[in-house]
């Protein structure tokens, strides 16, 4: 049985999807787990965004999860362009639901490495929920 008091579905294209903040969705199958993430990123500040320069002009978020980073980098630097990328399926119709108005969101099944190498990270059937 469904909790009474879990958030609200959205409607529309986004289904699996629910609000948890006003323009901020986390994934109905995995929202214990999404909002921990939130709360690292937003409550606790885990990537210390608040103790960044004052000037950032471009952010690029490889592995961007479903986009609760660019999303608080975009409350402190509002004028910055913003890409996301991300290789998960299963992550990307919250990512578009959370960035896609202010960043540009890029799927392609990569991973950043610091040097150049063969890697094999996403599965077909994977389930990633993220992590801060």
């Amino acid at each position: 049985m469904k909790n009474p008091s879990a958030s609200p579905r959205l409607g529309g294209d986004f289904d699996s999807l629910i609000e948890i903040q006003p323009r901020i969705v986390a994934r109905e199958m995995y929202e214990v787990a999404d909002r921990v993430i939130y709360d690292d990123v937003f409550a606790n500040d885990c990537y210390r965004v608040t103790d960044l320069p004052q000037e950032i002009e471009t952010v690029v978020d490889v592995g961007a999860h479903i986009g609760y980073f660019a999303v608080r980098m975009h409350t402190r630097f509002p004028g910055a362009r913003f890409v996301c990328v991300e290789a998960n399926p299963a992550n990307i119709e919250a990512l578009e639901a959370n960035v896609g108005h202010f960043a540009e969101v890029v799927t392609v099944p990569c991973a950043y490495y610091p040097r150049a190498s063969v890697l094999s990270t996403v599965f077909d059937g994977t389930e990633n929920t993220g992590g801060s």
